[in-house]
C-alpha cells in the first residue's frame, strides 16, 4: 500500500534539488512538455546525499538504486507500474519526492499490481509515434505520427498552432529518437489485455466524480477493471513510498510540476 512519510527535506535540501534540476548537463533531456534528467547513483556529482538520507529513512531493507529519475512535467503520466525489465522477484519500491508544484497536484494509486515488465495501459490502440506538443495558447498539439510531422515541417507545412516553436525540426527530429529508442529497449511496453493484472475486476469502474477530479486526463475505458486505493497530494519535503509493482498514475489537475523519484531494487 502506497504511503507518505513527512518532513524529510528541508527547504534548503529541496532548493539545492531544484538548482540541479534546472543545470543543464548530459544527463538532461529535453522535451516541449517534460523536462528530465537522470544522475547515475554513485557515479555523476549531484546532491545524491540528499535522496540516501530519503532512502535510509523510508525503507527497512538494504537496498540498490536502480534509476533515479527528475521530472518537471506540464503532463500527467497515464497508467502504468514502475516494474522495470529485471528480475520481479528482486524488485524493491518506488520513492516519489515532490520538490515543486503548482495547481493541484496528485498521485493516484489503485489497488491492483503488475508482475510483468514495465508497461503503461491502455485499451484503446496508441500509436508508436503519436505526441502531444504543447502549443503556444498553453494547450496541445495532437499528431498521431512524428514522422509525418517532421517531414510536413521539412517541405513548409508548419502547423500555425507550432509556428511559434524555436528550431521545430529539431525537437520533433529528437522527439523521435527518444521514442525509437524506448521501442528498442521497451518493445511490449503498452499493454492493452488487462486480464493479467492483479486485482483486475472486470465490471468494476471508478467513480465518475473522482475521474473527473482526477483523471480527466484517461479516457474511462481504461480504467474499467482497476479500482482507485487512494488519491496522494503532493506536498514538497515529503516522500511517497509505494511497491514497483503497483499500478499508479499522476493526477491531472496541476499545470506544472518537479519531482524525483528513486527506483530500487532488493539488495
Amino acid at each position: 500500500m502506497a504511503h507518505s512519510v513527512k518532513n524529510l527535506l528541508c527547504q534548503s535540501d529541496i532548493d539545492l534539488l531544484l538548482e540541479y534540476m534546472r543545470l543543464d548537463d548530459d544527463r538532461t533531456d529535453q522535451r516541449p512538455d517534460v523536462r528530465s534528467k537522470h544522475p547515475r547513483w554513485g557515479i555523476d556529482p549531484w546532491p545524491q546525499s540528499i535522496l540516501e538520507s530519503v532512502l535510509d529513512q523510508v525503507l527497512d531493507y538494504h537496498y540498490l538504486v536502480e534509476e533515479v529519475v527528475f521530472n518537471d512535467s506540464i503532463i500527467s503520466f497515464r497508467l502504468h507500474a514502475d516494474t522495470g525489465t529485471g528480475d520481479i522477484s528482486k524488485l524493491g519500491h518506488s520513492v516519489l519526492v515532490p520538490l515543486w508544484a503548482q495547481g493541484s497536484s496528485n498521485t493516484v494509486f489503485f489497488d491492483n499490481y503488475w508482475h510483468g515488465a514495465s508497461t503503461r495501459f491502455s485499451r484503446e490502440p496508441i500509436l508508436p509515434f503519436e505526441y502531444h506538443i504543447p502549443d503556444h495558447q498553453g494547450d496541445v498539439y495532437y499528431t498521431p505520427d512524428l514522422n509525418q510531422l517532421l517531414i510536413d515541417v521539412q517541405q513548409s507545412r508548419v502547423p500555425p498552432q507550432l509556428a511559434h516553436m524555436d528550431d521545430l525540426e529539431s525537437v520533433i527530429q529528437h522527439l523521435i529518437d527518444a521514442r525509437s529508442g524506448k521501442l528498442i529497449s521497451h518493445p511490449d511496453d503498452r499493454t492493452s489485455d488487462y486480464t493479467q493484472i492483479i486485482g483486475y475486476r472486470p465490471d468494476q469502474y471508478p467513480d465518475n466524480d473522482v475521474c473527473d477530479q482526477y483523471l480527466s486526463h484517461i479516457p474511462r475505458e481504461n480504467l474499467g477493471g482497476l479500482v482507485i486505493e487512494q488519491v496522494m497530494p503532493w506536498t514538497p519535503g515529503d516522500a511517497i513510498v509505494f511497491d514497483r509493482t503497483q499500478i499508479h498514475c499522476a493526477g491531472s489537475g496541476h499545470t506544472r510540476k518537479i519531482g524525483v523519484t528513486i527506483f530500487t531494487q532488493r539488495a
